[in-house]
């Protein structure tokens, strides 16, 4: 039982530990406008270019993160539901066979 405990909470521990390493990548990709690039801003133009160029570029690392985030989860939600389905079956035969061994000896001891 201690065992199993434990697995699990390896299990679910690992994805934190992949979505934390996620989430410090992600943020160090972030692009911003550098201060020797707003020296060379001179009409307000290139302000607004400079910038929508950075939102387009960290709209698409957000969803890179947010694909790469899903990937983790989906690995760890499916082999964890697999196991939790092949316990719950398990579970589901130990307490038939438990039942039939119970209906078996109290119909010997009606006769």
């Amino acid at each position: 039982m201690q065992n199993k405990m434990k697995d699990s909470y390896q299990r679910f521990q690992m994805p934190m530990q992949e979505l934390i390493q996620l989430n410090i990548k992600a943020v160090q990709s972030l692009t911003y406008i550098k201060p020797h690039e707003w020296a060379r801003l001179r009409q307000p133009q290139d302000f607004f270019e400079k910038q929508v160029n950075v939102f387009i570029e960290n709209g698409h690392k957000a969803l890179d993160y947010l694909e790469e985030a899903t990937e983790i989860l989906e690995k760890n939600w499916f082999s964890a539901a697999a196991e939790f389905r092949e316990n719950a079956e398990r579970n589901m035969r130990e307490a038939k066979s438990a039942m039939s061994k119970k209906s078996k000896t109290t119909k010997r001891k009606a006769n």
